[in-house]
């Protein structure tokens, strides 16, 4: 297991101030913010991990999380998967302390995986008042196929012996393909777990000790279908009266059988409740919404009874019968972010906080009518994208799946980092602020956004606020081939690359001379007739597009002699 921050860290350190009187020179600084702005809510928290993200690499595999809670201590517990090199998928969980270093109270150095039969996947993750933790998903078993999957832990991590015997339990629906996605604590201590089965919504209710609740449909298990075809339910809420409101997707028949956001409600018995949508089900008109080929991933249940799902498609609000919730937004709708919305909780004054992903970490902010406010917001690559964007490190895929907010009002999120689409993953977390302080930090990395020339995009200790990576350069002389050839050499690939040329000098007591010609790397070749003499090959540094490259250092090679 290891932990890694986000960004990168300098190489060369203290080489900055040359670099920043270039760039007063060539007008760069009018990319800085004035002195006195303020930090604004959306920016990272720099109380969080130093510089408000974290990184967990739960057991050198391919990891994930997928969902996140956190306990009345302040403590962040994040669940989802963990797929070691040569191991089966398995449940993961991770436990920060407020300031975002790992919890090594809580299982093996904060980190706990649980495994079910073949694999599993936490989806869903829950605080009990009593401190002990609930994880829901999906495990895969040889007898059964995939089903339901729970496991209870005790505040230490590990499983609880009162929950299923042996602290985890798996439920089959009707021997065919189940998966739990979303989870629920009722005030009276029973679980509700709810997701897809056989291709229909799926709701299961468990007593506090593991044992299915009867009173649910006589079996403890519910299954709706939409129109005959493929449906899932991604999330749960609760409402009073033990009422129970799953929202997903379901497959619209008349058309090209894509996917529309669904949602149903149940009594407490687990019957469908009349009193909504007539049926107790209701779904979007794709042809005169444009939601087709989506589904809703994050659910809000508000006071009075209306709710709020999101998706792809930003936010979309159903009144307290089922029916479009015409003051929510625009006729229902409200304004959606770049990133496809994977997460959704609400603050104590009714706005609402969504999670997603650019390719890095979005998260928005709505009011309660619906209305996106200005948290975060600011210019994302050549996009201006409403919300606070974060990037884990240069060039890697982020996704935010999750979304929680803490008693004093700060958001986390949670999901994945990985260096690449096709790469192994890393647990991935940020913590936003709320406030406002003065002076503005956006990427926590100590350094102010007015001096800062990469402000929302790395969070490393350099002056110049933008991360530094070495380069070399190497010379020789071929007489075959009269000239002067090399390579340049970075770790970081697009130093190598760049478009930076490559010059050669002869030294000279009076003054280095420049020869004619010019090199470009990373394979060098400049041709000459050299006079004899000691010579150099110089890259010089790069700085193009600092927010999202950072800086190339200069470099220079050693000597080489040339002889008649």
């Amino acid at each position: 297991m290891g932990e890694r921050l986000g960004g990168r860290r300098c190489r060369l350190c203290g080489r900055s101030a040359g670099w920043l009187s270039a760039l007063v020179g060539s007008g760069w600084l009018l990319l800085l913010g004035a002195s006195t702005a303020l930090a604004e809510p959306g920016d990272l928290d720099g109380s969080f991990s130093r510089d408000g993200r974290v990184l967990t690499d739960i057991a050198n595999g391919n990891d994930a999380a997928t969902a996140v809670a956190i306990q009345p201590d302040g403590k962040i517990v994040a669940a989802g998967f963990s797929s070691p090199p040569r191991g089966a998928r398995r449940f993961a969980l991770a436990r920060y302390d407020p300031d975002g270093s790992r919890d090594l109270s809580f299982g093996n150095q904060g980190v706990v995986m649980t495994r079910f039969g073949d694999e599993s996947a936490a989806q869903s993750v829950a605080i009990q008042p009593d401190g002990k933790i609930v994880a829901a998903g999906m495990a895969s078993r040889p007898e059964t196929g995939w089903d339901f999957a729970v496991a209870r832990y005790d505040g230490d991590g590990t499983l609880d012996g009162s929950f299923s015997g042996d602290g985890r339990l798996a439920t089959d629906f009707a021997g065919g393909a189940d998966g739990g996605h979303a989870l629920a604590l009722r005030p009276d201590g029973k679980l509700v777990v709810a997701g897809e089965s056989e291709g229909n919504f799926a709701l299961a209710r468990y007593e506090p000790d593991g044992d299915l609740d009867t009173s649910l449909s006589g079996d403890g298990l519910a299954t709706t279908d939409f129109d005959g075809q493929g449906d899932g339910a991604y999330a749960l809420a609760l409402q009073p009266a033990g009422k129970l409101v799953l929202a997903g997707f379901a497959t619209e028949p008349s058309g090209f059988g894509d996917w529309v956001p669904a949602v149903a409600r149940y009594e407490s018995d687990g019957d469908l409740d009349p009193s909504f949508s007539d049926d107790g089900r209701a779904t979007v008109d794709p042809l005169a919404s444009g939601l087709q080929g989506n589904a809703a991933y994050g659910l809000v249940a508000r006071q009075g009874g209306s709710l709020v799902l999101a998706g792809r498609w930003g936010l979309l609000g159903f009144a307290a019968d089922g029916s479009p919730d015409a003051s929510f937004g625009d006729g229902g709708r409200a304004a959606p972010l770049v990133s496809d919305l994977r997460g959704l909780a609400v603050q104590p004054d009714g706005a609402l906080v969504g999670a997603g992903s650019t390719g890095d970490f979005q998260v928005g902010r709505w009011s309660s009518s619906g209305a996106l406010d200005s948290f975060g917001d600011v210019p994302h690559s050549s996009i201006s994208a409403a919300g606070a964007v974060t990037d884990f490190g240069l060039f890697r895929t982020d996704e935010a799946r999750a979304v929680a907010i803490q008693q004093d009002g700060k958001v986390v999120a949670a999901g994945r980092s990985a260096a690449g689409y096709d790469e192994p993953g890393d647990f991935a977390l940020a913590r936003y602020r709320v406030d406002r302080t003065t002076p503005a930090d956006a990427d926590a990395d100590g350094i102010a956004d007015s001096r800062d020339l990469c402000p929302r995009r790395y969070a490393i200790h350099e002056p110049d606020g933008c991360p530094h990576y070495s380069r070399s350069v190497t010379i020789r002389y071929s007489d075959r081939e009269g000239a002067f050839k090399g390579h340049v050499r970075s770790p970081q690939r697009r130093c190598k690359r760049y478009p930076t040329r490559v010059v050669i000098f002869k030294r000279e007591h009076s003054g280095d001379v420049r020869i004619h010609g010019t090199g470009y790397p990373p394979g060098y070749s400049v041709p000459a007739d050299p006079r004899p003499g000691r010579y150099y090959a110089q890259v010089r540094g790069s700085f193009w597009w600092p927010d999202l490259l950072g800086i190339c250092q200069a470099a220079r090679s050693p000597l080489v002699r040339v002889k008649q």
